[in-house]
């Protein structure tokens, strides 16, 4: 019914045979994705997948992997339960998790002395650009380095992970059609251009944070910014700050607004486009059709 009211969308069930005379099939898992949210994620979405276990609460337990993003690929993940040897093994290049490394360094060095072995570990977990911000890939633009954005889902789901799998589902879809429907309505009327009303907010606040700040120009588009006893190169010509975090996350830090002020210049101008209007309209401009109720299903 998913493939037959929503072509293109991806629906796969597997099943097992139980042992005994009457060889019956036991439902196993059962895959969806639907085409609305496919094309929303390939146009207006970053590379970055939330990968999240939520326990079902219902007599037959179960588990409902959750998985948000939104080809360079970045996956957050908690790294129990199965989850990381599975991508581990299936996914083995991605890059894992992802401010500067000066900051970086310092941190290492207050864990070694508060533990060696701390280190030790860490070592074993493969690459920095697996595990510390500070190696993100600029282009996907996020600081996350947390699964608490797919935690969320739980909350979302409230007692439907208690019920069957067939109402779980149903009110899976239903969450994520209203929301598809009700985002795509709430952005009709933004600027393509300009940032999402919640980045605008984020400036503002920033634009407040930089009043401490003071900027020295060195040449066009350079600055130092002092902030108490730190100064901090700023560069608006390559769009970055050695505090690493306008790099990171595409937003400009205080640091940097600090800069943009200073030279005049509309702050709104340097935040990256995966957070403007378009992006967003992109994102929800599809949609999820109706399906009918499991009565009428051939």
């Amino acid at each position: 019914m998913v493939r037959q009211t929503n072509p293109g969308s991806a629906a796969y069930c597997a099943w097992s045979q139980q042992n005994g005379p009457n060889k019956a099939l036991i439902f196993s898992s059962i895959f969806i994705s639907f085409k609305g949210v496919i094309d929303g994620v390939g146009a207006g979405c970053r590379s970055l997948i939330g990968v999240d276990g939520t326990h079902l609460k219902g007599n037959y337990g179960g588990i409902l992997k959750d998985c948000n993003r939104g080809d360079d690929w970045c996956i957050m993940s908690d790294r129990q339960k199965g989850i990381d040897p599975a991508l581990t093994e299936l996914w083995p290049e991605v890059k894992r998790s992802a401010t500067s490394p000066f900051t970086f360094k310092k941190a290492m060095n207050r864990i070694k002395k508060a533990n060696h072995l701390a280190l030790v570990w860490l070592s074993k977990l493969g690459d920095q650009e697996r595990w510390t911000k500070h190696k993100y890939d600029p282009k996907i633009c996020s600081d996350e380095n947390t699964s608490n954005f797919v935690e969320s889902s739980n909350a979302t789901l409230g007692v439907d992970r208690c019920r069957p799998i067939l109402t779980l589902l149903e009110g899976i879809r239903r969450v994520c059609m209203t929301r598809i429907a009700s985002r795509r309505q709430k952005c009709q009327d933004w600027n393509n251009a300009d940032p999402c009303p919640n980045i605008v907010k984020r400036i503002r606040k920033l634009m407040h944070d930089s009043r401490t700040c003071k900027a020295y120009q060195s040449r066009k588009g350079e600055y130092e910014i002092m902030e108490g006893k730190s100064m901090l190169p700023v560069s608006l010509n390559n769009k970055n700050c050695i505090c690493g975090v306008w790099q990171t996350t595409g937003i400009p830090c205080r640091h940097a607004i600090r800069a943009i002020l200073a030279a005049g210049y509309d702050p709104h101008r340097y935040v990256s486009t995966w957070y403007s209007g378009r992006a967003y309209k992109q994102a929800y401009a599809h949609h999820i059709n109706t399906i009918p109720d499991h009565e009428h299903w051939p």
